[in-house]
């Protein structure tokens, strides 16, 4: 039981600190990012090993990860490694810091205990081995959730693209100022319930999972972004801020949206 606890908190040591070698090489810190999604998939692969025999659910778990991962890392790596672009929050965040590359050393295990955090569902699986009807709802609250985050990227990032420089908020954005990040917490959501819904009382800890990926994004990830694009475009951003929620969208301001269309 407690290697089942412990041996993953040193395999993410080691795997963001390769990470960080990678930055050092590169010199390029949004490369955390894309370690986010390779070391939580590796991760998730890896604890199906850690068990004599693995909870069916956690195979289910794992796949999904699996394709949330080589998305969003893809994704990632697609549109910032490759082109070189650097993620200026990484650069705001460090600015201050005595050594750039300490700090960066710190950020990234500590994104590494998040991680821990994140994948806290697979660890926590007791109780009846059959698939219910409850994980499989799950399931799909984790598919739309990853629909949601897919759309949300590719979408800005086409808007992006065509070089117009101005605020993007049609579409998806129209209606939460970072569905991407709604559409993440609703998948981590459905991962987390599915654990829940095996009716074990320890598997209720897999709540930490979605309570801390939204006070992350709600005040660390969502805050920083946002001063960020007020500073580009001061009254065209704080009047979408008036207008638009940040992460949560108002689905009665949605039903109204969609039939005023």
């Amino acid at each position: 039981m407690n290697e089942f606890f412990l041996i993953p908190i040193l395999l993410i040591f080691i795997l963001q600190s390769c990470i960080f070698f990678w930055y050092l090489v590169n010199k390029n810190p949004t490369v955390v990012d894309v370690g986010w999604a390779g070391t939580t998939v590796i991760v998730a692969i890896f604890s199906l090993f850690l068990r004599a025999q693995a909870h069916p659910v956690a195979f289910i778990m794992s796949a999904l990860i699996l394709v949330w991962g080589l998305r969003l890392g893809g994704f990632l790596y697609l549109t910032r490694i490759l082109p070189d672009h650097i993620d200026k929050r990484y650069i705001e965040l460090a600015k201050n810091a005595h050594s750039p590359a300490l700090y960066y050393f710190k950020n990234f295990q500590l994104q590494g205990l998040l991680i821990y955090l994140l994948t806290m569902p697979l660890r926590v699986l007791y109780g009846p081995k059959e698939i219910s009807f409850s994980v499989i709802l799950c399931v799909g609250i984790s598919i739309i959730g990853l629909c949601i985050e897919t759309y949300a990227d590719l979408s800005l990032w086409i808007h992006k693209k065509r070089g117009t420089g101005e605020l993007y908020n049609k579409g998806i954005w129209a209606y939460s100022r970072h569905p991407n990040y709604f559409g993440d917490w609703l998948f981590w959501s459905g991962i987390s319930l599915m654990a829940i819904s095996l009716d074990s009382y320890i598997s209720f800890i897999a709540l930490i999972s979605p309570l801390m990926l939204w006070s992350i994004m709600h005040y660390i990830t969502g805050p920083l972004t946002e001063k960020l694009s007020l500073a580009k475009r001061p009254q065209a951003y704080a009047d979408y801020q008036a207008t638009v929620p940040m992460i949560f969208p108002d689905l009665i301001a949605c039903v109204k949206k969609f039939f005023a269309k």
